[in-house]
């Protein structure tokens, strides 16, 4: 048995996330607005990924490659949890139902690709500002 997480309550309870049964619905609520701000805050073309299209090719993706390509290719057989857009839609949106430019991945290397990705995109605007003309100004 632990305590409830909210604020000022001593009740005792077995509930997995960390809130008694009274505080249930006030734990609801605070996810609700957490998830409201995230998208929100994410770029237009985020919503693509809540689109029937996107539903029914990543379904149809993970059923047809269900294991992870990156692990697979390090002998490793794992479950792939995710369909990532090999060339991000960041990148190029064009290619954004494209069937040839996804890959199933599990959630550890998709956010090692990610990790990757960004880190390269933040280095080249890094480098763009390097090769300006001085004349021009920042």
């Amino acid at each position: 048995m632990r305590t409830c997480t909210k604020s000022g309550c001593i009740t005792a309870h077995l509930n997995d996330n960390g809130y008694c049964d009274t505080h249930q619905q006030y734990y609801q609520s605070q996810v609700s607005e957490r998830h409201k701000r995230y998208n929100k805050d994410r770029p237009s073309r985020h919503s693509f990924y809540f689109t029937n299209t996107w539903k029914r090719l990543r379904d149809q993706y993970i059923r047809e490659y269900p294991l992870c390509c990156h692990c697979d290719a390090l002998g490793i057989t794992k479950l792939a949890t995710l369909v990532d857009h090999i060339v991000e839609l960041q990148d190029d949106y064009s290619k954004r139902d494209d069937y040839l430019n996804l890959q199933s991945l599990c959630h550890a290397c998709h956010n090692v690709k990610t990790g990757k990705a960004q880190q390269e995109r933040k280095k080249n605007e890094l480098v763009k500002g390097i090769g300006r003309d001085i004349n021009q100004g920042w």
